[in-house]
């Protein structure tokens, strides 16, 4: 099973303004998003930007994409039956091995990026980088220590300046 880590960033590596908002994401990034999700099939995400994504009304358009919510505390509150939870990334991973999912995309949140790395569980990251620099804000790999070194498979221009780095994690 493939499991492709992605998240929109700006150039300073922020996922989201404090308030957890990623309005700064471009109409391009977003479509990016969606057609990655879809591509893949299968959707690990983090509680609090599945939350996020119910309260903002952009889960609507991923009712129908099997997603498990990483929730420690097990607090999450799935909104469709194709969505359920798991308590750590690796036993979201465990369950859809078993349901012989072939592509995993791992999407939101900083604390379950960095897990993901840390422990090793992603093959590849997809980042997509739009033009910008804002501080304070939420980093992608929030309150981690790891190195890992990636091979660039792909580097993308996109539209308005953004781009899209496409990343093998090396063993």
């Amino acid at each position: 099973m493939k499991v492709i880590l992605y998240n929109a960033v700006t150039v300073n590596g922020m996922i989201s303004y404090n308030n957890d908002d990623a309005g700064f994401v471009s109409e391009a990034g977003v479509r990016n998003f969606e057609a990655m999700i879809h591509e893949a099939g299968h959707m690990i995400i983090g509680r609090k930007t599945y939350d996020v994504m119910k309260k903002d009304g952009d889960i609507r358009y991923f009712l129908d994409v099997p997603m498990i919510v990483v929730s420690r505390t097990g607090r999450a509150r799935p909104i469709s039956i194709v969505h359920t939870t798991a308590r750590s990334p690796r036993e979201a991973l465990s369950i859809f091995r078993k349901r012989r999912c072939k592509k995993v995309l791992i999407a939101g949140g900083a604390r379950l990026a960095a897990s993901c790395i840390a422990q090793k569980l992603a093959d590849e990251i997809v980042l997509y980088v739009e033009p910008l620099i804002f501080d304070p804000g939420i980093p992608l790999f929030r309150d981690s220590k790891f190195m890992r070194n990636l091979v660039l498979v792909e580097a993308r221009t996109m539209p308005k300046g953004a781009l899209r780095l496409h990343y093998r994690v090396a063993p």
